[in-house]
């Protein structure tokens, strides 16, 4: 993890009091594509129908540049909320760490919960937190051959480490006739990196 270049508690303090990441700590380039194609932390909020912000964590896979979810057409809200209401926003995060450094942790060994904890504890510092928000409008398909290639991608995503074998159980266990895909269309897009605040990057 990238080491903290020492500042004045003044200086960071003056420097967070007027914070304006969208202009100020834009991602580099290379940063905002290894974050967009792979996060592994995408959290989506839609608007329920007493008008509340409902903010639900989802996987993700990016298929010509754009962002594709699943989810379950009569058991979950969000569809039908996306349909009355097309309004959407999704945040790409990776617990304030690299996607680089979330690839090399999660191939590295078995996710537990107390393997977990110990991981998030080093992901707090402010200097490491990046992200993308974009604000969107949904698309709602139930083709079947896209939803069976969205979950494939999905499963080899967040499945990669798994044998084959393992992974063709997933997908068929996923990959059922209730799901639709979600298509993410982008209406504006920010993005920020914080250790450029803190003067790390």
């Amino acid at each position: 993890m990238t080491e903290a270049v020492t500042m004045k508690i003044d200086e960071l303090a003056k420097r967070t009091d007027r914070l304006q990441v969208q202009t100020q700590y834009e991602l580099n380039p290379e940063d905002y594509r290894d974050l967009f194609y792979n996060s592994h932390e995408c959290f989506m909020a839609h608007i329920s129908k007493d008008g509340y912000p409902m903010i639900s964590p989802m996987w993700y896979v990016v298929i010509d540049d754009l962002i594709h979810l699943t989810t379950i057409k009569d058991l979950r809200y969000k569809t039908a909320a996306l349909l009355k209401n097309p309004k959407m926003s999704l945040i790409l995060t990776n617990f304030s760490v690299r996607a680089d450094q979330v690839r090399t942790a999660l191939n590295a060994q078995p996710i537990t919960t107390q393997g977990l904890g110990r991981y998030l504890l080093n992901c707090t510092r402010i200097e490491n937190i990046q992200a993308i928000l974009i604000k969107a409008k949904p698309e709602i398909s139930e083709d079947r051959d896209l939803r069976a290639k969205v979950h494939r991608l999905l499963v080899d995503r967040y499945y990669g480490n798994e044998p084959a074998e393992k992974r063709a159980e997933v997908v068929k266990a996923v990959d059922t006739p209730n799901r639709v895909i979600i298509k993410v269309h982008p209406i504006k897009v920010w993005n920020w990196d914080l250790g450029k605040m803190a003067g790390v990057r």
